[in-house]
């Protein structure tokens, strides 16, 4: 479905994620209701153009770069955040591999997700 370089595929580079890496604010762990209330904020700032395809992606980038980096995690995150698990799980796999043109991100021998550079 998604055989075409991600340069190619519909950008999500006019979207615009707030402080990038650490941009859910410092105070905010994964275990506090701030973390998911500004993870929310986040979604919604880029909610007006993006589709959910691009918001499940910026959610996954947002997410690796919070340290929440494995499959079981990032799916139950994102359907608490009100996203379907099948196409989170499809996301998360077509869009796995080593090839930064091709690829969003990497997953290690141990199961833990990168975003590629």
């Amino acid at each position: 479905m998604f055989n075409t370089p991600v340069a190619e595929r519909a950008s999500t580079a006019h979207i615009k994620i707030p402080g990038a890496k650490g941009s859910i604010g410092s105070s905010a762990t994964p275990s506090s209701t701030r973390f998911y209330e500004e993870l929310k904020e986040l979604l919604w700032a880029c909610a007006p153009s993006a589709d959910r395809h691009q918001l499940v992606t910026i959610g996954i980038k947002a997410f690796i770069g919070e340290g929440i980096d494995t499959k079981g995690q990032l799916i139950a995150v994102l359907v608490g955040q009100g996203f379907k698990r099948g196409h989170i799980a499809h996301i998360l796999k077509h869009d796995t591999g080593s090839n930064a043109d091709t690829h969003e991100w990497s997953e290690n021998a141990n199961g833990q997700f990168r975003v590629l550079s």
